[in-house]
């Protein structure tokens, strides 16, 4: 193992959407978290990010209740689940296609394809 991801703390609030407009503004998830990928010897930082989701926006009224605390629920297990994609793709995954070089082999049968 040559590197490592060290999580900061997963942080969730439910923010008011644009206040200013409505007489009682629809709540909506926000979840982040911060992110370090580490060299694993020494620990040098070879990368940081914070990683975001925004969830849909429901009233107020719509967040109260046994459904309220489904649609919770299912909204912190979509922001997990976003928030790993996330990290995995920044950290994990090529951002952009890498040039593939063959050896000069005369006699193999992948030459000239």
């Amino acid at each position: 193992m040559d590197t490592l991801v060290k999580l900061g703390e997963f942080r969730v609030s439910l923010l008011q959407c644009v206040p200013h407009t409505y007489t009682m503004p629809p709540l909506t998830l926000y979840a982040w978290v911060d992110a370090n990928l580490l060299r694993a010897a020494g620990c040098s930082v070879l990368r940081s990010a914070r990683f975001e989701y925004w969830g849909d926006a429901v009233s107020l009224v719509d967040c109260g209740g046994a459904a309220g605390g489904e649609r919770l629920a299912l909204g912190l297990a979509r922001a997990q689940r976003s928030l790993a994609e996330q990290l995995s793709q920044s950290f994990f995954l090529a951002q952009a296609p890498t040039a593939m070089t063959w050896p000069h082999c005369v006699n193999q049968s992948w030459k000239g394809k």
